[in-house]
């Protein structure tokens, strides 16, 4: 009996999965994050806003403490620190493959990547697990927190066992989103790391 109901979770989970990521094309959202350590004392607490395009194309807009944006239009990441004037390029083939932004932006299967498992309701969400199938990630453990069909919020465990915590709030999905946000603009002086895709 334990066996078929935990196939029926999954099957569950992988159906929320696969249609909170074919039914959604776009999101807008603020967000407030949280890093804390392996003994859960807080290291960095930020917030913000992002925007999402599937396929490939999002932007995070950290807003305070500090201000920094992560963003791809789809062929060129990039990572722009406001104080340090200096802006980070790779090709979004070598830069999303190892972090949960795969995830988000729609890139590739899911199922081919992550091993998922149900993990339950907790604060009032409900809790899918996903593990890498590859070893070389940024990433030992993902969870992604559902409301329904709503995606609220993320946990991310590194390699050190630190965790960032992600909850959005103001979620809009299906949000008509002008293609500028997704556009790489470099701010004049600023100091250009890398290359772009």
């Amino acid at each position: 009996m334990a066996v078929i109901v935990s196939v029926a979770a999954w099957a569950q989970s992988a159906d929320r999965l696969s249609r909170h990521f074919s039914e959604v094309q776009s999101i807008k959202a603020q967000f407030s994050q949280v890093l804390t350590d392996e003994d859960g004392l807080i290291l960095e607490e930020a917030n913000g806003e992002m925007w999402l395009q599937r396929p490939g194309r999002f932007r995070w807009d950290y807003t305070a403490p500090y201000q920094q944006q992560i963003g791809s239009d789809g062929k060129t990441m990039w990572m722009y620190d406001n104080e340090l004037e200096q802006i980070t390029l790779r090709p979004v083939a070598e830069g999303l493959g190892r972090t949960p932004a795969v995830l988000l932006s729609g890139e590739g299967d899911l199922f081919d990547q992550f091993n998922v498992t149900e993990t339950g309701m907790a604060g009032g969400l409900e809790w899918l697990s996903l593990a890498p199938k590859e070893q070389d990630t940024d990433f030992k453990v993902i969870r992604l927190g559902f409301n329904g069909d709503a995606l609220m919020a993320m946990e991310l465990t590194d390699s050190l066992d630190q965790v960032t915590s992600i909850k959005f709030s103001g979620m809009q999905s299906n949000a008509k989103i002008k293609r500028d946000i997704f556009k790489l603009n470099i701010p004049k002086g600023t100091e250009v790391v890398g290359e772009r895709g």
